[in-house]
């Protein structure tokens, strides 16, 4: 595989390369110049950790374990485990980078995930306290509960 379909691959799945390194072919020993040199691997950057893309004799290998995901990502009969997976051609890798980029978005949270409730004045998530109520106007008790329930499921609604 070269820099080219494997940059199109990620393009093709809608995954924005952050940054990308040719690497030495990891499955042909040194004495095999022609062949390290004809099938470097490719390690890519993206938002959800670095991906080691590289071909073996009949494989493409495809690593995600400098990502915080595990996953197997198919039940196919081949080579894996939930940090690689071995594709027999550029049309399975294209389906396991899927199956595993859907894996990490549906696992990755916006930073203010959570139950977001309020109570004594307080705006809270977990052990987070993020506002303090300070109405200048000294509005009535159930004005500031309509406030803060419309931020509460706001938060809530948006991070479903």
């Amino acid at each position: 595989m070269n820099k080219e379909e494997t940059l199109a691959m990620f393009t093709l799945l809608g995954v924005e390369v952050l940054n990308y390194w040719e690497l030495p072919n990891k499955y042909w020993p040194e004495a095999y110049v022609e062949e390290r040199k004809r099938s470097p691997w490719h390690l890519i950057q993206t938002k959800y950790g670095l991906i080691e893309i590289g071909a073996r004799k009949r494989v493409i290998q495809i690593s995600w374990k400098a990502t915080p995901y595990r996953v197997e990502v198919t039940q196919d009969d081949v080579t894996k485990n939930d940090i690689l997976v071995h594709a027999w051609d550029i049309l399975k890798a294209v389906e396991y980078l899927k199956a595993f980029f859907d894996f990490a978005e549906s696992k990755s949270t916006a930073p203010l995930t959570g139950n977001w409730h309020h109570g004594n004045g307080t705006l809270c998530c977990g052990t987070l306290m993020i506002a303090r109520e300070d109405f200048d106007t000294n509005p009535n008790p159930s004005f500031k509960k309509e406030v803060f329930d419309w931020i509460c499921n706001t938060l809530n609604k948006e991070l479903k």
